[in-house]
């Protein structure tokens, strides 16, 4: 019961400082606690929209009204904004997942380490990271950042907890990323190495047939209430959204520049008909297909160039950005699967590196590279942990 207690103290502890922290700063900086964006103030129309008039689409951006998005967030919103008549009720849900990354964060590393000094020094580290607090993943914006990064830190959590089967994890992390890859499609790369472990658990017979079709049938069923909805606002069958091409074409095209990674637009790495595209009264949805078909052109004619640029643009991301950790992350991997069992540690890292590796091929934003925080510290908390039992105990 005192272990429970003292459990529950530190997890309140951890919350309300994080909480507290990420307000201070923020309040500090802006004064006020919530931050317009120009991606969330699109949410908001959508919600507001939907409210209104019963359909999903935006009027933020009037050169861009056929623009989709995934539907969690602006779904997110309608409910707040139903339940409370304006968006405070999901600022403070967006505070409060911020405080649960953190607590997350800490279980995680108290899972490897046992240690509430290190974890609490994790958790430190995190908060004062400029990853989370510069680059619009605080809880006082609109954005989907928020639930990413919240959804990274619970399934960390979830592969760490060393009382659960192997197979309940899985399923949990399944059935968690089959939701919020509807927030974020970039979860959806997870999808792939997930359902390959559980077909072959099936296979196996440690996991249920059962349990993999349900949980195909709601990918599926999701899947299509998901372009049903979109087929309505725009005419097109949409699966999840239709952006994304520019930032494609701009990390691969002739004129690419590694050093403009995945979203800088600049003259320097791009041609004018880039722009030309861009401005013109092309339908948002049609802009994406154009670029995104160019792009694929080029890496098609030009792939050593494109897995060159890929690879450097790894290293500036993850290498070179991250210094030791990177190949302190390796390495632990290695020694918590041979040495302690950990199996989690491979999982982490094949995550870590999809998530990697579609950044810098240009299929993800590189400003959203800041995910490799978490994994990071946690192996970096796990990593100085080692070293400690091994000074203690050389033999």
């Amino acid at each position: 019961m005192e272990v429970k207690k003292s459990k529950n103290l530190q997890i309140a502890i951890v919350f309300v400082i994080s909480i507290a922290f990420i307000v201070i700063h923020h309040i500090n900086v802006t004064g006020k606690l919530y931050s317009e964006s120009p991606d969330g103030n699109l949410y908001i129309s959508i919600a507001d929209n939907f409210i209104k008039s019963g359909h999903f689409i935006q009027t933020a951006r009037p050169a861009e009204i056929n623009m989709v998005v995934p539907l969690g967030l602006p779904i997110i919103l309608t409910i707040g904004k139903l339940l409370f008549g304006n968006i405070n009720g999901i600022l403070i849900l967006q505070y409060v997942l911020f405080g649960l990354l953190n607590v997350f964060l800490y279980l995680t590393c108290m899972n490897f380490t046992k240690s509430k000094m290190l974890s609490g020094l994790a958790v430190g580290i995190y908060c004062t990271s400029n990853a989370v607090l510069y680059k619009a993943a605080s809880p006082s914006y609109i954005l989907t950042e928020t639930y990413y990064l919240f959804s990274i830190s619970l399934l960390m959590y979830i592969l760490s907890i060393k009382e659960k089967s192997f197979d309940d994890k899985i399923k949990q992390c399944l059935l968690i990323v089959s939701v919020v890859f509807f927030i974020r499609t970039i979860f959806s790369i997870w999808l792939i190495p997930l359902l390959i472990i559980c077909t072959i658990r099936v296979i196996q017979k440690k996991i249920e047939v059962q349990y993999l079709f349900k949980l195909i049938a709601m990918i599926a069923v999701v899947f299509i209430i998901n372009i049903g909805i979109n087929y309505r606002e725009t005419g097109e069958f949409i699966p999840l959204q239709n952006y994304g091409g520019d930032s494609f074409y701009q990390a691969n095209n002739p004129h690419t520049s590694t050093a403009s990674y995945s979203s800088h637009i600049a003259h320097d790495f791009v041609a004018d008909d880039f722009f030309e595209i861009i401005e013109s009264n092309i339908p948002r949805g049609e802009k994406s297909k154009i670029l995104s078909g160019r792009a694929k052109e080029w890496i098609i004619n030009n792939p050593m160039q494109f897995i060159k640029n890929t690879i450097i643009k790894f290293y500036s991301l993850f290498v070179k950005a991250y210094g030791l950790d990177f190949f302190i992350m390796t390495f632990m991997t290695v020694i918590m699967i041979l040495k302690n069992k950990r199996y989690e540690f491979a999982i982490y890292f094949i995550m870590f590196g999809l998530m990697a590796g579609i950044t810098s091929m240009g299929l993800n934003i590189e400003r959203y590279s800041y995910f490799a925080v978490l994994f990071y510290i946690v192996y970096k908390i796990t990593f100085i942990k080692e070293i400690c039992n091994l000074i203690k105990n050389p033999n």
